[in-house]
């Protein structure tokens, strides 16, 4: 779950930055399927220091959206997570929300 305090906006932007890295680096495998929510929340796990994994350390699904500022889909039906960006989609909408996480 995210902390809340001083470090909050960094946390974010962490979190944001390592769920798009997530997505493209398994994007790039040959025969890729899109990641699921409950497999980016273990990934992400992956970059904590302490060697047990504590599923109740996962972020919540809404807080990872959240962060990413509507530039990542989860279909909940299947789980399936995808990025959402369309080129119909107003460009300046996308710098804005992208420049929100390289401040």
């Amino acid at each position: 779950m995210l902390q809340i305090g001083e470090n909050s906006m960094d946390n974010d932007k962490d979190l944001a930055l390592k769920t798009f890295s997530w997505i493209f680096h398994t994007a790039n495998k040959k025969g890729a399927r899109p990641l699921k929510m409950e497999e980016l929340q273990d990934l992400l796990l992956t970059d904590v220091i302490d060697l047990e994994f504590d599923p109740d350390q996962r972020s919540v699904p809404r807080d990872i959206l959240a962060v990413c500022h509507n530039l990542v889909h989860h279909n909940e039906q299947t789980g399936l997570l995808n990025l959402y960006i369309s080129w119909s989609t107003n460009s300046s909408a996308i710098s804005q929300s992208l420049s929100r996480l390289v401040i």
